[in-house]
C-alpha cells in the first residue's frame, strides 16, 4: 500500500512549491502528484505534476479550466518537489486548506493535509 509520509508547501517570492514524500511502490509509469487547494466557499484549485508514458506534464486546474505550465519538478524514488509560478496560482496561494494527493493509473491512492513550511 502506498501512503504519504510527509508533505509541505512553501511560498517564496514568485514561486509556490509543494513536496510529497511517500512510502510504497509506484508500480506504473502513470502517476500524478498534486496539491488540492480549497477555500471556505468550496472553490478548488489543483496544482498537478504528472508522469505518463515517460512524459512529464504540469498544470493548474480550476473552475475556469486548465492552464498548462512549464514542468518544474524534481522527482526521485520516493519524493517529489513541484514548483509553480505564483502568478498562475493566484489568490489560491492564500487559501486555508491544502491537501497532497498521490494518484496512480488515474486513481487517488493517498492524500494528506499539507502544512505551510517556513
Amino acid at each position: 500500500m502506498t501512503q504519504i509520509v510527509e508533505c509541505g508547501r512553501t511560498v517564496a517570492g514568485e514561486i509556490v512549491a509543494f513536496d510529497i514524500k511517500w512510502d510504497g511502490e509506484l508500480a506504473t509509469d502513470d502517476a500524478a502528484w498534486s496539491a488540492r487547494i480549497l477555500n471556505h466557499d468550496g472553490e478548488q484549485v489543483r496544482l498537478v505534476h504528472e508522469r505518463s508514458r515517460g512524459q512529464a506534464h504540469q498544470y493548474v486546474e480550476a473552475a475556469n479550466g486548465r492552464d498548462d505550465v512549464p514542468v518544474d519538478a524534481d522527482l526521485r524514488d520516493d519524493d517529489v518537489i513541484v514548483r509553480f509560478p505564483a502568478s498562475v496560482v493566484g489568490v489560491a496561494v492564500e487559501w486555508p486548506t491544502w491537501i497532497a494527493v498521490l494518484a496512480v493509473d488515474g486513481r487517488d491512492v493517498a492524500e494528506e493535509a499539507i502544512p505551510l513550511r517556513s
